[in-house]
């Protein structure tokens, strides 16, 4: 399925909005923008949804960006499960981000990197991942998590690693900075190599030798 998203873009020095379907190499039939159009009437109805809720929304949350981020995730989450005409492509090959974020509010939204939007490095994606996936509560900030994310994405989408880390370093003695979180990453990941040319899969890899992995990192990272 194709999702439909509309950008500003200068047209003879004027800003004109133009209407995207994407991704852009899906053939785009007749039924396939039929629906895309009809989707797109379902997101804008959410995500104005969403924008009403952050109106009543705790100051004490709104001021936090972990906080704020985590509740429009989870909100996120509910609202794509109530979605009749959700197609599971458009969450997998990441054109669902975009096609909801330009409905947010202007609190919601995060900037417009194209190089990230539209991709499993799109903002809304991180906010959805933190809200639910299982423990990612060790992390104290949206830095951090950002940072994390951005260096071991195959971390992050184990089941695995992340339940061994936090056994490890939530109880750590003080306060992670964004930067420990990233060096976190990069010790694990370069123990558990997933870009070369000999890729560990995580998947496949018992509970002890997890342990020992993070039980290395723990080591290190304290020395």
């Amino acid at each position: 399925m194709v999702v439909k998203v509309k950008k500003k873009e200068k047209i003879m020095g004027a800003d004109t909005e133009v209407t995207q379907y994407i991704p852009d190499n899906i053939p785009l039939t007749r039924e396939r923008r039929r629906r895309a159009d009809f989707f797109d009437i379902e997101l804008k109805k959410m995500a104005e949804n969403i924008n009403k809720e952050y109106e009543t929304l705790d100051d004490f949350v709104k001021k936090d960006e972990l906080r704020k981020w985590w509740w429009l995730g989870s909100k996120i989450d509910r609202g794509l499960k109530s979605l009749k005409n959700l197609d599971k492509t458009d969450v997998d090959n990441h054109a669902i981000w975009p096609a909801l974020g330009q409905y947010f509010r202007d609190e919601l939204k995060r900037g417009f990197d194209a190089r990230r939007s539209g991709t499993k490095k799109d903002h809304y994606r991180k906010c959805w991942l933190i809200a639910t996936l299982p423990d990612t509560d060790w992390f104290n900030s949206w830095s951090g998590w950002d940072a994390f994310i951005d260096r071991g994405e195959q971390l992050v989408m184990s089941n695995k690693i992340l339940p061994a880390l936090k056994g490890k370093f939530s109880s750590i003695s003080y306060k992670l900075r964004p930067k420990d979180y990233q060096k976190i990453a990069k010790m694990v990941t370069e123990l558990i190599p997933s870009g070369t040319d000999s890729p560990i899969d995580i998947k496949a890899m018992n509970n002890k030798e997890i342990e020992r992995v993070v039980e290395s990192v723990y080591k290190d990272f304290n020395k």
